[in-house]
């Protein structure tokens, strides 16, 4: 794929609406500020019958139910969903109080997109919204993240300082005025709290001040050598800093994904 290419795909990706049907108001809260912080647009409802009330007045990109709700349980509102024509292709995904895997394989069964249990870890989640609106997923969080960095191996010099301002476990995007050739690998040191992560990137993409459309100044950057702890460092990171603050009670989130 051409860079620029790339580059407009992530900047023109249109928003997602997401509506949220549960009767507990912590986990309606807990799950719209996540994936406000994901970037989507949240909707909510306490009822199938505010979830089928709103979805006629706008039509939703996803819908994440509870399975049990009051006076219509979650299967009977995902009946009502694909049973109505303008709504029926609107993809759905099970919020469960269980990790039991048959009650999962019943909701596929069913049809749903995916089952997750309550309250969903973010990744989990994130992952299946993606695979059910996006023809292209993307496989890792993106978080709006500013941490220092520095670019270049500091032996010839000491190196650039930078700062990110997009992370996530496969990359970031690192604001600079000169970014280096596209295809150009280059070590770099993050900082993260008080632990230094060490790797080698490649430049994907670029984006400069001399462009007639504004763009932020910088550069996109893959990880192609990450140590594997770093790595897991670096995903309980972003995931805290997703569930910070928004997690009801001492409540814990659902499993997270194996390896």
């Amino acid at each position: 794929m051409d860079i620029s290419t790339k580059r407009a795909e992530d900047m023109g990706r249109s928003l997602r609406t997401v509506l949220i049907v549960d009767e507990n108001a912590s986990m309606r809260y807990y799950h719209g500020l996540l994936l406000m912080r994901l970037h989507y647009v949240v909707l909510t409802a306490d009822s199938a019958g505010e979830a089928l009330t709103t979805m006629e007045r706008s039509v939703p990109s996803i819908v994440l139910s509870s399975l049990s709700l009051p006076h219509m349980q979650g299967k009977d509102l995902f009946a009502a969903i694909r049973s109505n024509d303008r709504l029926g292709g609107v993809p759905v995904i099970a919020l469960s109080e269980t990790e039991d895997q048959e009650v999962r394989s019943s909701c596929l069964k069913r049809g749903y997109s995916a089952c997750v249990a309550k309250p969903a870890d973010p990744h989990l989640l994130y992952c299946a919204i993606q695979a059910a609106t996006e023809a292209s997923p993307r496989a890792h969080i993106r978080l709006n993240l500013s941490l220092k960095a520095v670019v270049g191996d500091g032996i010839d010099s000491a190196g650039e300082e930078a700062y990110t301002s997009t992370i996530s476990e496969g990359g970031m995007f690192l604001q600079t005025y000169y970014p280096p050739p596209n295809h150009t690998k280059t070590p770099l040191r993050l900082f993260l709290s008080d632990r230094e992560i060490r790797a080698t990137a490649e430049v994907l993409y670029s984006s400069t001040l001399e462009r007639r459309t504004f763009q932020q100044p910088g550069m996109g950057l893959k990880f192609i050598e990450l140590h594997d702890d770093d790595r897991t460092f670096l995903q309980s990171y972003i995931r805290e800093q997703l569930v910070r603050d928004i997690l009801p009670g001492n409540a814990r989130v659902g499993r997270k994904p194996e390896g």
